[in-house]
């Protein structure tokens, strides 16, 4: 993924993030196991809230498979996170088949969280020109048409890992969207590409589910995840 590099991020932009009042997710990524390893030996320092491994991208390991669907990989690549981390490993899953399968070997590995969804691949041609719009031919499909998706893959895992803290995302962009995603089983609810759209949409968000929540009488976020999940 195309950014400055961690030199520059830990310059730059991770003072900035600490001054916030909340608790901040680093997201990492790399194409080896030494790259995960090198940018949470940097950052482990800082006073980010957890590490977050985004094993959904095309990240390839020396075998030439991705991380994101060798289960072996994914094991080994948490176990060897979690012995030099010393904050908590979430580990970002996309749309696999045998998902559940990953999740298992993920946790096996020591994780303690995981996020659902990245962006599934989607592609868009020219027909005039009679190419492809994106250079590398497809790229990260977003927004509220993968919600859907999204929400049953959360459910999916969900219903086989009853205690495995999920932070759910993909497609939320009022406070409808975020109480399907607690309903169907996240802990957390992240918000994407709706904040390129409107940047202070969190904040409408969080006022509205207050709002809801008091409506409803719910006491607190869990009430409504755990009767909804069973309904």
């Amino acid at each position: 993924m195309q950014n400055p590099g961690i030199e520059k991020f830990i310059q730059k932009d991770l003072p900035f993030l600490e001054t916030l009042n909340t608790n901040v997710i680093l997201s990492i990524g790399g194409d080896t196991k030494s790259d995960y390893l090198n940018l949470i030996e940097k950052l482990n320092n800082s006073n980010a809230a957890l590490f977050e491994l985004n094993l959904s991208c095309p990240n390839v390991g020396k075998s030439g498979i991705p991380l994101g669907i060798d289960e072996i990989a994914i094991f080994d690549l948490v176990k060897e996170t979690k012995k030099i981390s010393k904050k908590p490993i979430f580990v970002k899953f996309g749309v696999e088949t045998f998902l559940e399968d990953l999740v298992s070997a993920a946790v096996k590995g020591g994780a303690d969280g995981v996020t659902l969804i990245n962006s599934p691949k989607g592609m868009k041609i020219d027909i005039e020109k009679k190419t492809v719009i994106l250079k590398r031919g497809f790229g990260g499909y977003s927004g509220p048409a993968i919600k859907p998706i999204a929400l049953a893959t959360i459910f999916r895992i969900r219903r086989k890992f009853k205690d495995l803290p999920i932070i759910g995302m993909g497609g939320v962009f009022d406070y409808t969207d975020a109480i399907e995603f607690i309903m169907a089983g996240a802990n957390l609810v992240g918000i994407g590409a709706g904040v390129m759209a409107d940047p202070e949409m969190p904040i409408k968000i969080i006022n509205d589910l207050n709002k809801y929540f008091k409506k409803e009488k719910y006491e607190d976020i869990l009430s409504c995840a755990v009767e909804g999940y069973y309904v």
